[in-house]
């Protein structure tokens, strides 16, 4: 079986604490942006979450060496997303919003077509996944349906529906990553990718709902997705790992 490289993204022994780092580093953002929640108004409050964001981006580029250009431009969109919840309640800041979210997705689950399409597809898995997307899409709908009355424009509803969308196809992805692989590497990405999702759920009844105490949850799935994502694409012993299971499988 072809081994599945994407990118050479070997660490050196001396970098390796860089990323072990990253989860405190994750935490103390998380810890500051609860306190920002609760004592800030809400501008600066998603400021918080905007400068946390930018700083994870640049504490990658430039402590992570030999980074995935398709997971800095991931990280990119993301912190571009950050920008325009800045202003969300614009009619550019919602688009914006919903658009540089899509996109992040969007890029995420080409990354993860282009490390499987390599693999042959078995169909069991497909169908089943298939029946697990189908469930998604009715989630989605009665997701919709609750928060459909705060919408504040009547275009709200179809951006929602795409990045929903959107979503499910990455976690379609992400699902049958694990099971054809089921390696570690394999697992943090599906952890990356069900943090966004519920990142987003919880976002959508947290603002449109107006249930504050969501947003706490939000910030800590977001930041958690994150995390995950880089040490999925960074981590030299998950990827080690990941072409050893290969090679016996």
């Amino acid at each position: 079986m072809r081994i599945i490289r994407e990118e050479n993204l070997e660490i050196s022994s001396a970098k390796r604490p860089l990323l072990n780092y990253l989860t405190f580093v994750g935490v103390l953002l998380f810890l500051c942006n609860a306190f920002s929640l609760f004592y800030l108004p809400d501008f600066e409050a998603r400021g918080v979450r905007l400068a946390s964001s930018l700083f994870i981006v640049l504490y990658y580029i430039f402590l992570l060496p030999k980074y995935s250009r398709l997971l800095m431009v991931i990280l990119i969109f993301f912190v571009l997303r950050d920008i325009s919840a800045m202003v969300y309640e614009t009619t550019l800041g919602a688009y914006g919003y919903f658009s540089f979210g899509l996109l992040a997705y969007l890029v995420l689950t080409f990354k993860q077509f282009r490390n499987l399409k390599h693999y042959r597809f078995e169909h069991p898995s497909v169908v089943s996944i298939l029946v697990f997307a189908l469930a998604s899409i009715f989630i989605l709908y009665n997701l919709e349906t609750a928060v459909e009355p705060y919408f504040k424009y009547a275009s709200t509803a179809i951006f929602f529906y795409v990045l929903g969308l959107s979503i499910i196809l990455l976690l379609f992805m992400a699902v049958y990553y694990y099971y054809r692989l089921g390696s570690l590497r394999s697992l943090v990405f599906c952890f990356s990718v069900f943090a966004f999702m519920i990142s987003e759920v919880l976002s959508n009844f947290a603002y449109y709902a107006d249930l504050f105490h969501l947003f706490v949850f939000v910030r800590f799935f977001y930041f958690a997705g994150l995390i995950l994502l880089i040490y999925y694409g960074v981590s030299r012993e998950l990827r080690t790992k990941e072409d050893k299971f290969s090679k016996e499988n």
